[in-house]
């Protein structure tokens, strides 16, 4: 059974391709990455994240990248001294990563995961499934 989709965001990047839907599921937000993401897209999904917590805060996101390719590492400074502080304060404590199938993303994810302290929890997965689990398990 399928959860109601209460609110959703959509990013689109300058070719008119849609990268990144952001959605408020009732028990953890989904952010659905898509096509081909550079560093850019990723710093501008993450402000743009960043904003929908604030509007509908959920403690739990589930971040799906198993459809997109791309390095995003030059990112990962940016996501760590700014964006990672801003989540948290704004109520994010748990945070499942589903892996690219794209060697480069994979490896901008390990990377950003190594940044990543307690007290908020992060996790990277292969599969949607055992990363909905876990999320949604996660107790912090």
């Amino acid at each position: 059974m399928k959860e109601a989709q209460i609110s959703q965001v959509n990013l689109v990047n300058r070719q008119g391709e849609s990268y990144l839907t952001i959605t408020w599921h009732r028990n953890y937000t989904l952010a659905k990455w898509h096509n081909h993401i550079l560093a850019d897209d990723v710093i501008k999904g993450a402000k743009a994240f960043l904003e929908f917590i604030r509007e509908h805060p959920c403690p739990k996101l589930l971040n799906d990248k198993s459809e997109a390719t791309g390095d995003w590492q030059d990112a990962n400074d940016w996501l760590e001294y700014e964006w990672l502080p801003a989540v948290y304060k704004s109520g994010l404590r748990c945070l499942a990563h589903v892996y690219s199938h794209s060697m480069f993303s994979q490896l901008s994810a390990r990377d950003l995961r190594g940044r990543v302290d307690p007290p908020l929890l992060m996790k990277n997965f292969l599969d949607f499934r055992t990363a909905e689990k876990w999320v949604l398990s996660c107790n912090p």
